[in-house]
């Protein structure tokens, strides 16, 4: 798994920005490691910026990915989690997104770290 995250505990939410190539192995990954994260802290609330994450899943991926290893990995639905990605990229999630909605996870895409935090309700960091 070609992937690192970068972790900071805020004190109303878990910050992780992740780097690496965009696999199903390093969703799985991630989603698991976030998860963990959350748990092991008691937060109750997660942003993740995967804008630095490089390259698609193809349609057949996204798919196998949501209906296949998504249901089986145990995220806590009671875990409210903003992904960031570039607008560019926004689509590439969507699918995934879509059915982890539908299984009852409490996750939206955004492109700006302001929609995201505002989404999440927690402290807004000052822009430089």
């Amino acid at each position: 798994m070609s992937y690192e995250l970068n972790v900071t505990k805020e004190s109303d939410h878990l910050y992780v920005g992740a780097t690496g190539s965009l696999t199903i192995e390093t969703l799985i990954a991630l989603i698991t490691n976030v998860d963990s994260l959350c748990i092991e802290h008691g937060y109750d609330r997660v942003l993740i910026d995967v804008s630095a994450i490089k390259g698609e899943l193809d349609p057949l991926d996204s798919y196998m990915f949501s209906c296949e290893y998504l249901p089986g990995l145990g995220f806590d639905s009671q875990i409210k989690t903003a992904i960031i990605d570039l607008e560019q990229n926004r689509n590439r999630l969507q699918p995934v997104m879509h059915n982890a909605r539908l299984r009852g996870l409490n996750m939206l895409i955004f492109s700006s770290a302001y929609e995201a935090m505002t989404w999440l309700d927690v402290q807004k960091q000052p822009v430089s």
